[in-house]
């Protein structure tokens, strides 16, 4: 996926910069959105992955899918966070496979990253 546009939503400037600088550093070009209604205003032709966290200031990570799969349905989502995947409200999404990465753990952005490169 080198030269792809990738998504990058979270509402922590500095996790976005660091994720957003690591999908860069994969030869990945990243659009940095802070919010739900960032993403969707991103979302259409070009677009080839969203990577986005749990917790956004307008909503969550499950809405930023619903916006993705209602826009653009065959674009992949990965959930990059440290919710615990049992505290998520899916009963919106139910049946959309989204990828997810705990943040915290060990080498989580390097692996993804660069499963998403390739």
């Amino acid at each position: 996926m080198n030269g792809a546009t990738v998504v990058c939503a979270d509402s922590d400037t500095e996790a976005r910069t660091e994720t957003a600088a690591a999908l860069s550093d994969a030869g990945l070009d990243t659009v940095e959105s802070a919010s739900v209604a960032d993403v969707r205003d991103e979302l259409g032709d070009g677009v080839d992955c969203v990577v986005t966290e749990y917790d956004l200031s307008d909503g969550t990570g499950m809405d930023v899918v619903r916006a993705v799969r209602d826009s653009t349905p065959d674009v992949p989502c990965v959930l990059y966070t440290d919710e615990r995947p049992s505290s998520f409200d899916t009963s919106q999404v139910e049946g959309m496979i989204v990828e997810y990465f705990r943040k915290s753990a060990p080498d989580a952005r390097s692996d993804w990253v660069t499963s998403s490169a390739t």
